[in-house]
């Protein structure tokens, strides 16, 4: 009997270990974590998904991104956006991106925060990953007012044997997947084929550029693109709600530098097909507030780079 029971008890200390050994799957919310969901009405929900001290973001952001389109689909709608509950946007802080904002044409009054983002926001403890935020479901095609939304249908499928999978298997690229299901009234360009980058000059040694190498137009038009793709988007909805729905876009063109420590500095512009100085001096403060990530690289200056707007 005392064998027994001390059998037991090791295995009441080990069970723990076990389960931790284990990164979260995808399932309802347990002991190791999972999804769940708080309804605020027929067509808006807060999902969370919890993972464990083995569960990468990746995987946790995954089978959260995998749960909100299965939640969509099962409550009779085709699309759904995220918008970053408010304790979860104060508590994230690896990963500061530019905020979404919003044309208001007012003067004083050209940045103005709202609440929706394109996801995402993550919260952190030492040892777990959480990903929570309100969806808002709609049916499709698309409505006038909602100024973006990804496809349920689209996402579930481009997860689906990710989820199969349990995670087991590569995660998908989390930009393609989003860019695949993303519908939007507008569309916006990112980059240019004139955009040049170089290593930012030092000073006092005669214009000559540091010894590390700088960053490429590549990878910054990209973290421009997919951390406030929203933004301009939001930005450029408003503008043609105000200016009429045949107002035809255009393009800013800009410089700018980005720090060895991720932060954009000297952003100004070079030249604007779109009139309004409002619209023009937001999209250059969205693209000062851009995070790039620290690396170990040369500050770069970037030249001609252009952001281009546009209705579908």
């Amino acid at each position: 009997m005392r064998r027994r029971i001390e059998t037991l008890r090791l295995l009441g200390y080990a069970l723990p270990f076990a389960l931790a050994g284990c990164a979260t799957g995808y399932q309802a919310h347990g002991i190791t974590g999972g999804y769940s969901e708080r309804r605020i009405s027929d067509s808006a929900y807060v999902v969370t998904f919890n993972g464990n001290g083995f569960a990468s973001h990746d995987r946790v952001y995954n089978f959260w991104l995998y749960r909100c389109a299965e939640l969509t689909l099962s409550r009779g709608y085709a699309l759904f956006s995220a918008r970053a509950d408010q304790a979860s946007a104060q508590s994230a802080s690896e990963d500061t991106r530019a905020r979404p904002a919003v044309y208001r044409g007012t003067e004083g009054a050209a940045l103005t925060n709202v609440a929706f983002v394109p996801m995402f926001i993550p919260e952190r403890t030492p040892t777990e990953w959480v990903v929570s935020s309100t969806v808002l479901m709609y049916r499709a095609p698309l409505a006038p007012e909602v100024i973006w939304a990804l496809d349920a249908q689209k996402i579930r499928d481009a997860l689906k044997t990710y989820i199969q999978q349990n995670g087991d298997g590569p995660a998908p690229d989390k930009d393609e997947v989003f860019d695949t299901a993303l519908l939007a009234h507008e569309t916006v360009d990112i980059g240019g084929q004139r955009a040049s980058s170089a290593a930012t000059p030092e000073p006092g040694d005669g214009g000559l550029a540091p010894f590390k190498n700088p960053r490429s137009v590549a990878e910054v038009g990209t973290i421009v693109k997919h951390s406030g793709l929203i933004a301009y988007l939001s930005a450029f909805h408003e503008y043609r709600g105000l200016h009429g729905a045949d107002a035809p876009g255009g393009e800013i063109q800009l410089d700018f530098t980005v720090r060895a420590t991720g932060q954009a500095a000297n952003v100004h512009v070079t030249a604007a097909s779109i009139a309004d100085p409002q619209f023009v001096a937001l999209v250059q403060a969205i693209l000062g507030r851009t995070y790039f990530g620290a690396r170990d690289v040369a500050d770069t200056d970037l030249h001609d780079f252009i952001i281009s707007f546009r209705p579908l």
